[in-house]
């Protein structure tokens, strides 16, 4: 078997291939970290974080597969499943300390302003509520005034 009988250019594209899926797997595990830091802020049932898990793990078999479908007409190579797989694990190791600390800063954040937001549509509703019953007061009290200018009137 001579040198150009050898397939390069497939190996090099395979090995492309490998560092596409390793890269998914850094944002796959960027992804679960965002996931992890949201149940750290908020703290879940059992039940309620068996949903996240199923929902991460749906997200991530739609995009394997669109990856897969992109770069090798949908077939699964166990290479890319390792790659992805090894991705991960090296985001986890390397940068997840990193990205603990960052997520849950950002989602402590995002928890003050959903609260705050919450607390300021809270007090509208309430303000209008109070300007709703002081309408219907003063509503009533002209109604019994009238009613006794009327009782007046008739009585002249």
């Amino acid at each position: 078997m001579s040198l150009t009988e050898f397939p390069v250019t497939q190996s090099l594209q395979q090995c492309l291939w490998l560092f596409y899926a390793v890269i998914l797997g850094f944002f796959y595990c960027i992804l679960y970290e965002l996931f992890k830091s949201f149940r750290w802020v908020i703290p879940h049932k059992a039940s309620v974080v068996f949903f996240e898990d199923v929902l991460f793990f749906v997200i991530c078999a739609i995009v394997f597969f669109c990856f897969s479908i992109i770069i090798d007409d949908g077939q699964v190579r166990i290479y890319c499943l390792l790659g992805t797989l090894l991705g991960s694990i090296i985001c986890r190791s390397v940068l997840g300390r990193f990205f603990d600390g960052i997520f849950i800063k950002l989602m402590v954040f995002l928890k003050k302003i959903f609260l705050f937001v919450f607390r300021l549509i809270k007090r509208c509703i309430v303000f209008f509520k109070t300007l709703h019953r002081k309408d219907k007061i003063n509503s009533k009290k002209k109604d019994k005034n009238t009613k006794k200018a009327l009782k007046s009137e008739t009585n002249v």
